[in-house]
């Protein structure tokens, strides 16, 4: 077993959080997200704790159409709901926006290439 590991999932497309501390200004707690496929790494996110944006998506070009990019975004909006973070943020280019709203990122109304995603689970409200 493998210590320091946060999310497991069985079979093709092993799923893995590592933390490791990243020693800058902030001191923040940066989080990786791997995606194996059996003994290759398919692809990777890196997710700051302190300041809840992700970065360094990296998709391994053999595995473009698996839906690692699905994947890693996945595991980290569940870190982020489990951990009560409420917002997670990424910044943005013209190429890579699409492949973030597809994952339900939507701009910042304040700054053009931010994006965010909300984790809160939506309230229903039933009429009386």
């Amino acid at each position: 077993a493998e210590s320091g590991n946060l999310l497991r999932r069985r079979g093709s497309g092993i799923i893995k959080a590592t933390p490791s501390q990243k020693q800058n200004e902030s001191d923040s707690t940066e989080m990786l997200f791997v995606v194996k496929r059996g003994l290759q790494v398919a692809g990777t996110i890196s997710f700051d704790e302190c300041t809840k944006y992700l970065s360094h998506l990296a998709v391994r070009p053999t595995a473009r159409n698996a839906q690692v990019e699905s994947k890693l975004i996945k595991a980290v909006k569940e870190h982020a709901i489990k951990t009560g973070i409420a917002e997670v943020f990424v910044r943005v280019t013209d190429k890579t926006r699409k492949t973030y709203e597809d994952q339900g990122f939507t701009s910042c109304e304040d700054t053009q290439n931010v994006c965010k995603l909300s984790t809160a689970i939506p309230t229903t409200t039933s009429m009386l």
